[in-house]
């Protein structure tokens, strides 16, 4: 199966490097607006669906890259990586740079396939490869495993966060990246579990979003309702989808406000 993934991914499915700087906006323009910021040469960037995204991609990979780093800096010639719901594929092209052997994105939205095999024609990337895909496919039979796991703007716009995440465990071998929303933390919820056990008082809390324009806003989950946890539910749904040493990596200053106040979270999972 790997390798009809690979296939239909390959570089004769790459659309071919524009020659130009207006030929290039114009491949630009026929995929809209987007997400991420790409400089694709003759002085042509890609629009953005809305500027405040810059200051949330630059804060998350300050906080990503030092780990990284410390992680994987002497090896990354011998390093798979996946990038789940990799959007456009700006973090898998940044970890391409590091010098991982080997970076697959997947993503559920075609449109953004396209927009990530634009960028790697334009770059001529040789070390990545994109298809479209759903996370609740994911397994070593399917992709293989890999020692760095991407899950970065995800986890809350999907209607079974628990399921994603153990389909991520079976794929990991070293460590799972999170960047996600959270519901911000109440005190406690009490919850009667009946006559043998009484009222079980938790602090692991989900939030139910729903997300009525899921079809036309490419923001947004793909099914139209998210079940949103609190940091300490998603801490706890790691640990029972057996990950271990989790830890949130604090926000260095200047971060985007909603990483300052804890509403937007960065986790490292190692197996």
């Amino acid at each position: 199966m790997r390798n009809l993934l690979r296939k239909s991914a390959d570089r004769n499915a790459l659309p071919p490097k524009a020659r130009s700087a207006d030929e290039l906006r114009a491949l630009i323009g026929n995929l809209g607006t987007w997400m991420y910021r790409f400089d694709l040469g003759y002085g042509v960037q890609t629009a953005l669906h809305d500027e405040y995204l810059d200051t949330v991609h630059r804060t998350r990979w300050q906080m990503i890259l030092p780990e990284l780093k410390r992680t994987f800096d002497g090896r990354w010639n011998a390093i798979r990586a996946l990038d789940s719901a990799c959007n456009e594929g700006w973090f898998a092209f940044e970890v391409a740079k590091l010098g991982a052997k080997e970076v697959v994105g997947f993503d559920a939205r075609e449109v953004n396939v396209r927009k990530a095999q634009l960028v790697q024609s334009q770059t001529g990337t040789e070390n990545v490869s994109f298809q479209v895909d759903d996370i609740f496919n994911v397994s070593p039979e399917r992709y293989g495993t890999f020692e760095l796991v991407l899950c970065l703007g995800l986890m809350y716009h999907l209607e079974d966060p628990m399921g994603a995440l153990r389909r991520l465990r079976t794929v990991t071998r070293e460590v799972l990246v999170i960047d996600t929303e959270v519901a911000r933390a109440g005190s406690t919820v009490d919850i009667e579990r009946g006559p043998t056990i009484g009222v079980v008082t938790t602090p692991e809390v989900f939030a139910v979003v729903a997300e009525p324009e899921f079809k036309w806003n490419p923001l947004n989950s793909v099914t139209g309702i998210s079940f949103v946890p609190n940091l300490a539910a998603l801490k706890t749904m790691l640990l029972h989808a057996g990950f271990r040493d989790v830890t949130l990596v604090p926000p260095p200053p200047g971060s985007e406000t909603r990483y300052v106040n804890g509403d937007r979270v960065i986790l490292f999972a190692h197996v």
